[in-house]
């Protein structure tokens, strides 16, 4: 009969109860405590290690010093004591090099034009006329000078009348006034004055008349002198000039040297030595010159000599 009723009882809700509240079994809390126990524990460890690494490598950092950088005291370039290469004499000197004896081993050049003109100030402008004030001038009627009679004795023999001097006057000098200034207001008219009458001319005295001297004899002048002509020059006095050295034998050998050397420009050519005195303070020189060449020749030798670093100067006869 207890089945049927069980039956019947538990046939709606389709499932069979539990067990009872006192048989369940508890939930598992351990196991989640143990988790976060284990997480914090492996930060704080972690945590630790940084700690150490950080404090080891402060105490390390403060025992030793930081390294100090220095530049090496040794020169970058040092001049081998025996550089080699090829010894070319010479190469200090330069055309037209003066040294004078006791000034220290200065170099000087010699000076072939004159030196330039000093600056001249320009003149002054004429300081302006001075203006004069305007006035009437009355010009005085001519007036005749008797001439004294004369100490010879042959004035008394002669029929000729006495002749008279008529003196012109002299001009009155009127003033122009300034454009600029202002015209005066025009005066009163004075009052005419009243002229007194001339005086009567003096009895003429007797003049005696003086023979016609000789004219002087013309003096010929000299002839003008004709203008001197200048000769154009030859076509081969002009000669190229590549340096100057104080000795003789120098310069010779220093001629061969360069002939040797531009064969191509100064082969045909032969040396002209020239001796030059620039006073005390200079000294003696002598001048490598060539021989006679054409302008032309002489332009195109020192035209292809001064690109390959040889000085050349062209001598104008």
């Amino acid at each position: 009969m207890s089945d049927g009723r069980d039956e019947e009882l538990y046939a709606d809700r389709g499932f069979r109860p539990g067990p009872p509240p006192e048989l369940r079994e508890p939930p598992r809390r351990r196991s989640r405590a143990l988790g976060v126990f284990v997480a914090t524990f492996a930060l704080a460890a972690f945590a630790g290690v940084v700690w150490y690494a950080y404090d080891q490598g402060l105490q390390r950092g403060s025992e030793t010093t930081a390294p100090l950088i220095k530049a090496d005291p040794r020169p970058a370039k040092v001049r081998p004591e025996q550089p080699g290469g090829l010894q070319v004499p010479n190469q200090d000197k330069l055309v037209y090099e003066a040294m004078r004896p006791g000034d220290g081993g200065a170099a000087k050049v010699e000076r072939l034009l004159p030196p330039p003109e000093k600056p001249v100030d320009p003149p002054a402008p004429p300081p302006p006329p001075p203006v004069l004030p305007r006035t009437s001038q009355v010009v005085p009627p001519s007036v005749e000078v008797p001439v004294p009679p004369a100490t010879t004795p042959e004035s008394t023999d002669t029929g000729i009348p006495p002749a008279r001097i008529v003196t012109p006057a002299p001009t009155p000098v009127v003033p122009q006034p300034e454009a600029a200034a202002p015209a005066p207001p025009p005066p009163s008219a004075p009052a005419p004055v009243p002229l007194a009458p001339a005086p009567p001319p003096a009895a003429p005295a007797p003049t005696t008349v003086q023979p016609p001297t000789e004219p002087p004899a013309s003096v010929q002048a000299p002839a003008p002198q004709p203008a001197p002509t200048r000769t154009a020059p030859s076509a081969g006095s002009f000669r190229i000039q590549l340096g100057a050295l104080r000795d003789e034998t120098a310069a010779e050998g220093e001629w061969a040297r360069l002939k040797k050397r531009y064969a191509d420009e100064l082969g045909t050519l032969d040396s002209r030595i020239q001796r030059v005195d620039l006073g005390a303070s200079k000294g003696v020189f002598f001048r490598i010159q060539s021989t006679g060449v054409s302008e032309a020749s002489a332009e195109a030798i020192c035209a292809a000599l001064k690109p390959k670093g040889q000085p050349c100067i062209v001598v104008r006869p």
